[in-house]
Parts: C-alpha cells; sequence; structure tokens
C-alpha cells in the first residue's frame, strides 16, 4: 500500500493566509480525515483516489504561530496510521 504522507505544505514552511490548501499520498480507496491543533473547525474528509489526496481551502485557527494538522486513515479491519504537518503562519505582508 502507498504509505500516508502530505506534500505540501512543506514541513516548518511559512505561510500568510488563514487558508491553506493540502496534499499528499494515501492508501487508495480509504478516507483521509484531516484534523489538528491548527485546523478552524472540522474534521474534515476527503477521499482517496489514484493513491493521491488534496483539501482545499483549508481554515487555519487564527492568529500568528505554528500550526499542526494530521492527516488519518483507518481501513476496514481498524488499522490506523496518522501523519503530523508542522508549519507556521505570519500573517505580516
Amino acid at each position: 500500500p502507498t504509505p500516508l504522507s502530505f506534500s505540501a505544505p512543506a514541513a516548518d514552511s511559512f505561510h500568510q493566509s488563514s487558508i491553506a490548501s493540502l496534499s499528499g499520498s494515501c492508501e487508495n480507496g480509504i478516507t483521509v480525515v484531516l484534523s489538528g491543533t491548527g485546523l478552524s473547525g472540522g474534521p474534515y474528509n476527503t477521499s482517496c483516489a489514484s493513491n493521491a489526496f488534496s483539501f482545499t481551502s483549508v481554515p487555519l485557527t487564527s492568529g500568528d504561530g505554528d500550526k499542526i494538522l494530521t492527516i488519518t486513515q483507518t481501513d476496514s479491519a481498524g488499522n490506523s496510521s496518522s501523519v503530523n504537518r508542522n508549519f507556521k503562519r505570519d500573517g505580516t505582508p
């Protein structure tokens, strides 16, 4: 199976916007769940198709600083895999 991973945003990168787009690889046919302390609202779900996932227009928590997002997949047998991505929000233009 394809390992669960983030391809964007880059780890420890800086973002000005309060909205993020995320993408990565996943095990085909299993829902990807997005959660975390950097997420405003959620959790959010998306399908894994062709071993890839993407979330667009994801609202981040207010304020600058560290944002931590987690993607999780759980198969029909109850086996779960999770990956974290840390990045920073800096709204200074």
